[in-house]
């Protein structure tokens, strides 16, 4: 089984401090999503070594801040070979969870 995460993290730096560590863990794949100007979200990726996507997007079209086009932008840059999760900075998932995705008998034709 191979776990792609997409997290969004601007300017939630000091949350992703504490919930990359642990999250890589748990997935084959990360990458972070958030802007040029974020560079505590940058650092933070690079000391954990995770890819850090920076764009613009969530502020197309003049929107004050657009969440999903920046989802959409992670979702466009990963392989989704077999599963995808998408999170935000600021979620700690339980220290079994890898293991209980392994145990389960996973339909890939549902959510």
């Amino acid at each position: 089984m191979y776990i792609e995460a997409v997290i969004v993290c601007v300017d939630y730096s000091d949350f992703l401090a504490y919930t990359l560590p642990q999250a890589k863990l748990h997935f084959d794949y990360i990458v972070v999503v958030t802007t040029p100007a974020d560079k505590d979200t940058q650092q933070l990726c690079m000391h954990h070594n995770v890819e850090c996507l920076k764009t613009n997007a969530f502020y197309d079209g003049g929107d004050a801040f657009n969440k999903a086009k920046g989802i959409n932008e992670g979702l466009m840059y990963i392989s989704k070979r077999d599963w995808v999760v998408h999170m935000d900075a600021d979620i700690y998932l339980p220290a079994m969870t890898r293991t209980i995705l392994e145990k389960k008998d996973l339909d890939s034709r549902k959510i």
